[in-house]
C-alpha cells in the first residue's frame, strides 16, 4: 500500500507547482486510474487474447471499472482529503527521490502502452 501511495504521491508532486486550473489531486487520481484499468487490461488480454471479439461487453466493462475506481477513490482520498495527509508523509520521506519518480511516470506510460501493443499484435497488424 505505501508503494500506491507513493506512486499517487509522485503524481501529485509534479502538478503541484502548477497553475490553480490543473488541480493536481484530481489529474493524479485520473492517472492512477488510468494505471489500474491498464493493468487489469493487460492481465485479462494476457489470459483471454481474443476478449473483445468474444466478449462485447468488455470495453464497457472495463469503462466501468474505471469509473468505479475513480469515484472510490476520489470520495476517499479527496472529499476526506486525505491526499493532504499522503503529500505530507511523503514530502520528506527518504523515499522521495527524482529517480523514484522518474520510475512511476515510467510505470504510468508502460502500463499505457502495452495493453494497446498486445492488442495490436494479436491482431496480427504486426508480425
Amino acid at each position: 500500500m505505501k508503494y500506491l501511495k507513493f506512486y499517487f504521491f509522485s503524481f501529485i508532486y509534479f502538478y503541484k507547482d502548477k497553475p490553480e486550473s490543473w488541480i493536481p489531486e484530481y489529474r493524479s487520481l485520473f492517472l492512477v486510474s488510468i494505471t489500474v484499468t491498464s493493468s487489469v487490461s493487460l492481465i485479462l488480454l494476457t489470459f483471454h487474447p481474443n476478449l473483445i471479439g468474444i466478449y462485447p461487453f468488455a470495453r464497457l466493462a472495463l469503462v466501468g471499472l474505471f469509473l468505479a475506481f475513480s469515484a472510490t477513490m476520489q470520495r476517499v482520498l479527496i472529499s476526506s482529503g486525505k491526499y493532504h495527509a499522503i503529500f505530507k508523509e511523503f514530502e520528506d520521506h527518504p523515499m522521495n527521490t527524482k529517480s523514484n519518480r522518474v520510475a512511476c511516470w515510467f510505470i504510468w506510460i508502460v502500463n499505457f502502452i502495452a495493453p494497446i501493443a498486445l492488442s495490436v499484435i494479436q491482431k496480427g497488424y504486426i508480425r
